[in-house]
């Protein structure tokens, strides 16, 4: 009788079973491999995708309070630029209008003073005529024959105080004359002046709200972008989480024993050589 028989196939079920444990576990281990490696990478993939949108929402967030700032800056010049060209418009029809009234009033100066010059050479002039060749009358008489004994002489006027008054009255038609061409000439000038500042201004404001219109176009776009990297944050921070919990998962599936793979592999190979070697010699122990 074989007392060992029971025993025999006791241990071979034993192995056989330890055998299709260790295939399993080579086939888990296989799985688990290859789906650690793929959550792993997912992971990483995601987190590197998240950090750079998170460093595209910065750049962009960063590059439309630049735009905003410009903005702002270029504003308040168009505004200055504006108050001065109104300024400047201001004192111009102030200075053409003084300038108007200045040259009136000495065109009216020169006009009366040339007036009261012609009257006076005028009289003056008759009265040389007059002393030059005298008036006679029927009799031969000159005019001195019939003037009273009580009068000395012909009367001549006052020539000499009349040459003053005439060079007095020719250095003021001189100054006004005067006048009236240097203001027009700083009239003249002065709008010329006027005018190159007006279109250098005005081309400025241009160019400079034509600036304004661009940047402010280029925020339109940088704000779609932020929202379209904000979304992509959400979207990835979702995917990222996701990968996180499938390699937790995983994680607890395949890596959660004391033991390695390994281990328990060699562990498991020793029993199972450990039970055959003992069935071996009970196979044997007749002979």
């Amino acid at each position: 009788e074989d007392h060992f028989e029971k025993v025999r196939g006791l241990i071979k079920d034993l192995v056989a079973k330890l055998e299709a444990e260790a295939l399993e576990e080579a086939d888990a281990k296989s799985y688990c491999d290859k789906e650690m490696a793929a959550a792993t990478s997912d992971r990483d993939t995601r987190s590197a995708e998240l950090e750079s949108a998170k460093a595209e929402l910065v750049g962009k967030e960063a590059a439309k309070a630049q735009l905003v700032n410009d903005i702002k800056t270029l504003s308040q010049e168009v505004a200055d630029l504006n108050k001065a060209m109104m300024e400047a418009t201001e004192l111009r029809q102030i200075e053409k209008t003084d300038n108007a009234k200045t040259v009136a009033d000495a065109s009216t100066g020169k006009a009366a003073v040339e007036e009261a010059m012609n009257i006076l050479k005028t009289y003056y002039q008759s009265l040389l005529q007059k002393s030059s060749a005298p008036v006679v009358d029927r009799e031969g008489k000159a005019l001195s024959d019939l003037t009273p004994e009580t009068f000395e002489g012909e009367y001549h006027g006052n020539t000499d105080a009349s040459k003053g008054i005439l060079g007095l009255l020719e250095v003021i038609y001189s100054d006004f004359e005067r006048t009236v061409s240097t203001v027009e000439t700083a009239e003249s000038d002065a709008q010329s002046a006027f005018q190159t500042f007006e279109t250098e201004t005005k081309s400025s404001i241009s160019d400079k709200e034509s600036l304004i219109k661009t940047k402010e176009a280029e925020v339109e776009q940088i704000e779609e972008a932020i929202v379209t990297a904000k979304e992509t944050i959400q979207t990835t921070f979702g995917l990222k989480t996701s990968a996180l919990e499938e390699l937790e998962k995983l994680s607890a599936m395949c890596v959660g024993g004391a033991e390695s793979y390994e281990e328990r592999q060699a562990q498991r190979e020793k029993e199972i050589q450990a039970l055959k070697e003992a069935l071996q010699t009970l196979e044997d122990w007749k002979n």
